[in-house]
């Protein structure tokens, strides 16, 4: 059965607290980086800034991966509730973007349609193959825990995080404040409405209605995956029919239990990657082994699958990061001429650029943002890494000329 990847976009308010996330090089930049995220999985360039979103070291989107090693099978991007659209083809849920929890993530009537209509799109993609669900959303780790304890589970401190260091107290306190507006265990609607996001709702209504159809169902992600799972089964679904695809980086994260949750939701299978990057000769591929990142964007489906084939994963990812900086270096002056020249080196610029977001429209209503402010007026104050023929006018800062620096290794 052919995998069609369908990937699952949305915001939620969380991840502008700060500390929460660090998808994205500031609280407010990862209300980017679903969009970007699904600009590059589609294109191998994004559209919305002209850059590869990255963590404030410079590690880069999982998105970069998933495209290396997914080429072939069909994409379907599914806006789910977005501050920030993808400019790219996609399909509209009609969704809200989430808000923050501790105030309540989206009306019940927002939560209510869009549940209805992600399981309307999953009855009608079931006979295309086998759906692999994978998702984009900084701070979902965090709505995800809220989800689960909203349906009763015990998951407290049970999500992971895309630091190395999970910053459990801060999610801890964040989920209490919400839940403290509500009396576990709730239905899957009221869930997400209450403390949950149009992501996870979205994926587990998909899946859903896939299901309903006769169709094969695969979530691709790490512990946001048992939320999903979580929802679906409370949405009236067989949990015993889904099978989560991850990477090692989730199965082996001491600080957070897939597994045991999976197993509690009731999950059929949980299959992780075998991969490693630890041989990597960039810094940024070697710091997953370090914790960071772990998932995101069905990174640990795109793995399976390429080990599946026999494919030489990591040289194929180097590969497409190469291609990056190629597209990215600079012209250097040859030595005591003055003159610029073109570099043919296979090797990391010797200069890079550090550039800052430029503003977007406001996708929040209320005016336009001035000068260096994103959606609704807030101040990005963030600098994505990215290539100065592609946004002009920006400020600009050199890096170290290093191959190992993370923050040189992943430009577009």
């Amino acid at each position: 059965m052919r995998d069609v990847l369908v990937l699952v976009v949305g915001t939620t308010d969380v991840s502008l607290i700060p500390g929460i996330s660090i998808a994205g090089p500031s609280p407010e930049a990862t209300h980017y980086t679903p969009a970007l995220d699904a600009e590059y999985l589609l294109l191998g360039r994004t559209r919305t800034l002209g850059v590869v979103p990255t963590t404030p070291d410079g590690i880069p989107t999982p998105a970069v991966i998933t495209r290396a090693l997914t080429a072939g099978v069909p994409k379907i991007v599914v806006d789910a509730g977005s501050r920030v659209p993808p400019r790219v083809p996609r399909v509209a849920l009609g969704g809200v973007p989430g808000g923050d929890i501790r105030r309540g993530a989206m009306p019940r009537a927002a939560a209510e349609e869009l549940a209805a209509n992600a399981r309307l799109l999953g009855s009608q993609l079931a006979p295309l193959g086998r759906l692999v669900l994978g998702e984009s959303m900084p701070g979902g780790t965090t709505t995800a825990m809220a989800i689960l304890i909203a349906l009763g589970y015990d998951a407290w401190g049970r999500t992971s995080s895309a630091a190395p260091r999970n910053p459990k107290a801060l999610k801890e306190a964040v989920v209490r404040e919400a839940v403290s507006r509500i009396s576990p265990p709730l239905d899957a609607i009221s869930a997400a409405a209450e403390v949950g996001d149009p992501v996870h709702l979205a994926l587990a209504a998909i899946a859903l209605g896939a299901a309903e159809s006769g169709g094969e169902v695969a979530l691709a992600g790490g512990t946001q995956m048992a939320a999903a799972a979580a929802l679906y089964r409370a949405m009236g679904g067989d949990a015993g029919r889904l099978r989560i695809l991850t990477t090692k980086w989730i199965v082996e994260d001491p600080e957070s239990d897939l597994l045991g949750l999976a197993r509690e939701v009731g999950v059929g299978a949980v299959e992780h990657s075998r991969t490693s990057f630890a041989g990597s000769r960039m810094e940024g591929l070697r710091a997953f082994e370090r914790g960071y990142v772990k998932e995101g964007v069905a990174m640990g489906y795109a793995l399976i699958r390429a080990e599946g084939m026999g494919l030489d994963a990591l040289g194929i990812v180097e590969g497409e990061l190469e291609g990056l900086l190629g597209r990215a270096r600079p012209a250097r002056r040859s030595p005591g001429s003055g003159r610029r020249r073109a570099d043919s080196r296979t090797s990391a610029p010797d200069t890079l650029k550090v550039l800052k977001a430029p503003p977007l429209p406001n996708q929040m209503g209320g005016s336009r943002g001035a000068a260096g402010t994103g959606p609704g007026g807030r101040r990005i104050g963030a600098r994505w890494i990215g290539d100065l023929r592609g946004i002009r006018g920006s400020a600009q800062a050199p890096l170290a000329p290093s191959m190992d620096a993370p923050s040189n290794a992943f430009l577009e």
